[in-house]
């Protein structure tokens, strides 16, 4: 049996050893604040998938002997060689997807995303470019959705529609105004559920707003819509000075840009006098019948519709949450 004093001996070598790991984890990290060490914060930061993916990207892009170091390096533009092919010059959209991702990114994920990144080298965004606003979002959480209100109306105002007019038939969110303003709607298959939709563009990428196939809520009608209501703010407002966009709307994006997006999204879809147009104000007299009615003729569900009324000031938050009940129980 150990004596208490090798005991006492034991515990001590193993905290030294303990500290010493540590010590040594910190002097490994702080190394790798240095500037020329970029690459490798992003390999330890995003584990192999990152090689992965640049292995993918250079594949995709025609040059696939070209270093996964050097691709890295060119999407982070760390470095650009001067014969460089000029695909490698426009490749921070995809870096951006990359880097707004899940940091559990499964290799499906990363083929999906790297596929993506890979189409419509070229196609033109002049349609878009009109209304595009460098537009950071620093502000406190209440402000980021009044923002997106206001950004939203002021959307609806500069494409000629009509504070009472719904999306839909002749004015179809998806299939009329999205073609409109030359941004290409694809569905992806993510693994990750907790992804809804990603949007890219800009830097010679024609805009894109992808719907993942396999998200929570994006597969429902009403979901996909919002979904791409809210990355069409993203592609408008939450690019970078020059306009290159890569954002994947999930629980690791920003935040305030995130809830900016679904303030927006729902007051693209269902302004204030769109919704008087379908439904009276006064709640006491609404039936279930009467809110689903109105959901049909905005196209959009029952969440983004209360939420909307809560934040009209039509309801209260209590009055909310019953009538959620009430709609979840009819179902």
């Amino acid at each position: 049996m150990p004596s208490r004093g090798g005991n006492a001996i034991a515990a001590l070598e193993t905290i030294q050893g303990q500290a010493l790991a540590a010590a040594e984890l910190r002097a490994r990290f702080e190394a790798l604040a240095a500037p020329d060490r970029k690459i490798e914060r992003l390999v330890v930061s995003a584990g192999d998938l990152v090689r992965a993916a640049a292995e993918r990207l250079r594949k995709l892009a025609g040059d696939p002997h070209r270093p996964v170091d050097s691709v890295i390096a060119a999407m982070l533009g760390v470095e650009e060689q001067e014969d460089s092919p000029r695909r490698w010059s426009i490749l921070p959209p995809p870096i951006l997807l990359f880097r707004s991702a899940s940091p559990t990114l499964t290799p499906v994920d990363v083929d999906a995303l790297a596929e993506l990144c890979a189409k419509e080298l070229g196609r033109s965004d002049a349609l878009l470019a009109p209304l595009r606003e460098y537009a950071p979002c620093q502000c406190p959480p209440e402000e980021a959705t009044a923002d997106g209100y206001d950004r939203a109306l002021v959307i609806r105002e500069r494409l000629g529609l009509s504070p009472e007019q719904p999306l839909r038939d002749e004015v179809d969110f998806e299939t009329k105004l999205l073609p409109r303003l030359g941004i290409g709607v694809e569905d992806v298959s993510l693994v990750d559920a907790r992804v809804e939709a990603l949007s890219r563009g800009g830097a010679g990428y024609g805009p894109t707003i992808a719907v993942n196939r396999n998200g929570r809520f994006s597969p429902t009608p009403w979901g996909r819509r919002m979904s791409l209501a809210h990355e069409l703010c993203h592609l408008l407002f939450d690019g970078d000075a020059e306009g290159r966009t890569g954002v994947v709307s999930n629980p690791w994006a920003p935040p305030l840009e995130e809830r900016r997006a679904d303030a927006f999204a729902a007051m693209l879809l269902a302004p204030e006098p769109a919704i008087a147009a379908v439904l009276a104000r006064d709640s006491s007299t609404w039936t279930g019948e009467d809110l689903y009615s109105a959901m049909n003729s905005l196209g959009i569900g029952a969440t983004t519709l209360l939420r909307q009324f809560e934040n009209l000031d039509w309801i209260s938050r209590p009055e909310r949450e019953q009538w959620q009940d009430r709609l979840v129980a009819r179902r």
